[in-house]
């Protein structure tokens, strides 16, 4: 499973973070995503697409996941999003070069790259 990230996160209302590391969706990778967290029961999972959308309404997406990702589960989150959008910059921060082919701003690249959270 290349270019996607998989946090687990403790204290959320999520149990895990997903990202891809490129400007493809880690929707693409749904199957192996899937295999990669094991899930015995139903978790929530959230993925952030700041890569392939921008910092924009529908960069917060959420799912419940078991054996399968269900659709009819998501949802388009825009509330308590500063722990995870924290997390993602500071992983581009240690990886800018991520930035680079990515539809992010000029102005949010650089916001990134001085240590800020976007």
């Amino acid at each position: 499973m290349k270019n996607i990230v998989i946090k687990e996160l403790k204290d959320n209302a999520y149990q895990y973070l997903i990202f891809s590391t490129t400007v493809d969706s880690p929707f693409f990778q749904i199957d192996e995503i899937i295999k990669a967290i094991k899930c015995s029961k139903k978790v929530v999972v959230i993925f952030d697409q700041l890569l392939q959308t921008g910092d924009t309404d529908n960069r917060f997406i959420s799912f419940e996941l078991d054996k399968s990702l269900n659709y009819n589960s998501a949802k388009i989150i825009n509330e308590n999003l500063e722990p995870l959008k924290k997390e993602i910059s500071n992983f581009l921060y240690k990886n800018q070069q991520l930035m680079d082919f990515s539809i992010l701003l000029s102005e949010q690249k650089d916001i990134i790259k001085k240590g800020g959270i976007v």
